[in-house]
Formats: C-alpha cells, sequence, structure tokens
C-alpha cells in the first residue's frame, strides 16, 4: 500500500513537472506569463483571453489553440532630427524621444497584425507630427526656454490621447536636442 502511494505522488509529480515544463514552451494547459508579459490565447485564430503575469489556465489543444506574448514593459524609441519652423519663422533641428508601452495587447494586435515594427513607425510617425504642430505655434523664444515644460506636456497630452485607441499608453516625449541652423546661430 506504501509503495502504491509513494509511486502515485512520484507520476503525480513527474506529470506536474511535465506540465509546467510544457507551459514554458506554451504547449498544454497551464500558461505561463512572465512580468513584463501579456499573453493572448486565441481559440481558433479569435482572441480569447489576455493573461496577467502568472499562471493560467487553458484548453491547451495546439491545433484549435494558440499563444502569443507580448512584451509590456516601457520601451524607450528615439526619433530621427526633423527640422521644424517656429511661429516666427525660425528653423530648428529638433530630435525627440517617447517613452511607450502596450497597454492593451489585443487591440495592439488588430491595429499592428504585422507586430512592433509597425507600431514603432506609426508611433514615431505620431509623434514628430505633434512635436511638429506644437512647436510650430510657438516662438524660437518659447521654443526653447520660456515655455518648453508646457511645450512638453502638451506633447505627450497629444501623444496619449493619439495612441489610445492603438493600445499604447505613453510616459512620455522628450525633446532630446534643438539646434538652430548655422545662419541662425549667429
Amino acid at each position: 500500500a506504501m509503495r502504491r502511494l509513494v509511486l502515485i505522488l512520484l507520476l503525480l509529480g513527474v506529470g506536474f513537472v511535465g506540465l509546467v515544463a510544457a507551459a514554458h514552451h506554451d504547449i498544454g494547459p497551464i500558461v505561463i506569463t512572465n512580468e513584463g508579459q501579456q499573453k493572448i490565447v486565441f481559440l481558433f485564430n479569435e482572441a480569447r483571453s489576455v493573461t496577467q503575469p502568472g499562471l493560467s489556465w487553458r484548453l491547451g489543444i495546439p491545433v484549435i489553440e494558440r499563444v502569443e506574448t507580448w512584451d509590456t514593459r516601457w520601451q524607450y524609441l528615439n526619433t530621427e532630427t526633423q527640422s521644424i519652423q517656429t511661429r516666427d519663422g525660425e528653423q530648428l533641428q529638433i530630435d525627440n524621444y517617447v517613452i511607450w508601452r502596450i497597454d492593451d495587447p489585443k487591440e495592439f494586435r488588430t491595429r499592428f497584425p504585422a507586430g512592433a515594427a509597425d507600431a514603432k513607425k506609426r508611433i514615431d510617425r505620431i509623434v514628430r507630427d505633434d512635436v511638429r504642430e506644437v512647436v510650430g505655434r510657438h516662438t524660437l523664444g518659447e521654443a526653447l526656454m520660456d515655455e518648453r515644460k508646457q511645450i512638453m506636456r502638451e506633447i505627450t497630452t497629444r501623444t496619449q490621447s493619439m495612441l489610445t485607441d492603438f493600445g499604447v499608453a505613453v510616459a512620455d516625449v522628450r525633446i532630446n536636442r534643438t539646434e538652430l541652423p548655422a545662419g541662425t546661430e549667429d
């Protein structure tokens, strides 16, 4: 009787270890989601659920169900320098960056089925347009000193509202560097 109990416990332990090992490869009924990740569970190619960090259950039938992993940590995206004309006609060379992350993996995947590379291009375009729009409404002095913090807040707020519908959260948009063209510096 004791041998039988030990054998049953051993088989249960091996089975559990097997399930956990399979879960690390997104196979089987257990889904393990690490910190900084969310996983979308698809049933017949339709998003059924989004997991949070920890253990989750699913059917675990590879033919009809699959799992995609998405990074939900904050990411840094630096943009190329662009020339922006201020309200008083001065040309500035500005490069900026944005801190962003995937907030809603289902919506993000719907908007960017090709993945993060397409998302980065779209985020870059939206941020660049917002920087151009907001800086262009201010004078050179305002953009460089007087209202710089207010300008950064406005750009961040605009970008946040534009990207929310894409499943993207924006923490901050900042100008890295502002340079004047050679003629203006003199």
